[in-house]
């Protein structure tokens, strides 16, 4: 669901990274500057990966103000 708020978030979005960091392997993190698109969606291609589980950290600047999300992530 798509709402008026989040057209207001991806507007006033300056800046972001998000770093997908192997808890077996240092050598397999990978980290993207990134700025989401109209619909507020990022796409990372899969063949990037090395199939396991990472640790996804995502931190943006919005209206300046920095923000910081964390979640696990089981690439197939």
């Amino acid at each position: 669901m798509y709402h008026e708020w989040d057209n207001y978030l991806i507007s006033n979005f300056e800046q972001g990274n998000i770093s997908f960091l192997r808890i077996d392997d240092k050598r397999k993190d990978i980290t993207i500057d990134f700025k989401p698109n109209e619909q507020g969606s990022l796409l990372v291609e899969k063949f990037k990966f090395i199939p396991g589980t990472y640790k996804a950290r995502l931190k943006w600047r919005n209206l300046s103000k920095d923000y910081y999300r964390e979640q696990n992530l089981i690439i197939e």
